[in-house]
């Protein structure tokens, strides 16, 4: 297949709570997420690259994940998004919300859903 494959990682913070808090986080801490996120996109593109996959490049963007990847979708013609999903259902969705869920609710193209399980070693909880 010649298909174009784009990884993309969205980071951001969460807002401050108070006024006294705005702009509490510094550019240092960003710079240091934007890196993280570029070495571990690096990193997958050479896994799969392994595998014999071409035509890979990835995208890393400041902001929420959702937001980004339709955001991506829409500036990308005739596209397919595929992400992983842990599946997480109850209070724990509520409190982290889902990805996954507002992708799918506000994409206009296919998006394919793999679900991952969670491994923990032995005696660590999850």
């Amino acid at each position: 297949m010649r298909l174009e494959v784009i990884f993309l990682r969205a980071y951001a913070l969460p807002p401050a709570v108070t006024g006294d808090e705005y702009g509490t986080y510094s550019q240092e801490l960003f710079d240091q997420l934007e890196t993280e996120a570029k070495d571990y996109l690096t990193n997958k593109i050479k896994e799969v690259e392994q595998d014999g996959l071409r035509n890979v490049s990835s995208v890393v963007d400041l902001g929420y994940g959702a937001e980004e990847i339709t955001a991506l979708a829409r500036k990308t013609p005739d596209n397919f998004t595929a992400m992983c999903t842990h599946g997480r259902s109850g209070a724990t969705r509520w409190v982290l919300g889902s990805v996954t869920d507002r992708v799918v609710r506000h994409s206009s193209d296919p998006v394919l859903i793999i679900r991952v399980e969670e491994h923990f070693p032995a005696g660590a909880e999850g």
